[in-house]
């Protein structure tokens, strides 16, 4: 279970460009979470950065794919099973996988995500998936009105000031210059596949 979390982690850093502390926001509670015919919504419960108490988060949604392995429904239906006897009454969506009944929190997320690094022998700051993401997506020609919705930025200049790094060799960026622009474009329009993560194989 825990190489299918850190995969699964990575996934939805990579595919979502969201803060990891935001990643320790979802959940399965009810409300929370919706499967539907074309893929999965997610609903951050409120914490966020950008949260207020007269605005909090939009809902992440991701498209299913051929490949199970980048495709964000069919790993959360096939983790929350796989989960369902270690998790206990833990609503959170990531969870301890050496704790029983207890969530991931920022640190341990960050712990899933290196691992993942470690795995393919690159090493890189867990939440440089957040540039790495935005950079790509910009290079892609991808609007930034785009960028921003999708990872959840309010200022232009934030974005272009401190995530955007096209003359970084990021080996996380390169990766994700491999991805479709279409998976860079805003939530409802779902994730797509991403080679980095797919060459992972798990017992």
């Amino acid at each position: 279970m825990y190489q299918f979390t850190c995969h699964l982690t990575a996934v939805l850093a990579l595919l979502s460009g969201r803060r990891l502390h935001d990643l320790s926001l979802l959940s399965i509670a009810d409300g929370h979470i919706q499967f539907t015919d074309e893929g999965v919504k997610l609903l951050p419960v409120f914490g966020g950065k950008t949260d207020h108490f007269s605005s909090s988060s939009t809902p992440w949604c991701f498209i299913s794919q051929s490949n199970w392995k980048v495709s964000v429904p069919d790993l959360i239906r096939r983790y929350i099973e796989l989960s369902k006897d270690h998790r206990g009454d833990c609503q959170s969506l990531l969870i301890d996988t050496y704790r029983r009944n207890i969530p991931a929190h920022v640190r341990k997320i960050r712990s899933y995500v290196m691992t993942v690094f470690a795995k393919i022998d690159k090493y890189s700051s867990p939440g440089s998936t957040r540039s790495a993401a935005a950079t790509a997506a910009l290079l892609k020609h991808v609007s930034l009105k785009d960028v921003m919705e999708r990872g959840g930025w309010k200022s232009q200049n934030t974005v272009l000031k401190y995530y955007y790094r096209p003359y970084l060799p990021s080996f996380i960026s390169c990766a994700c210059l491999l991805l479709p622009r279409v998976n860079f474009l805003p939530q409802k329009r779902g994730g797509a596949h991403v080679k980095l993560v797919a060459s992972l194989n798990f017992a």
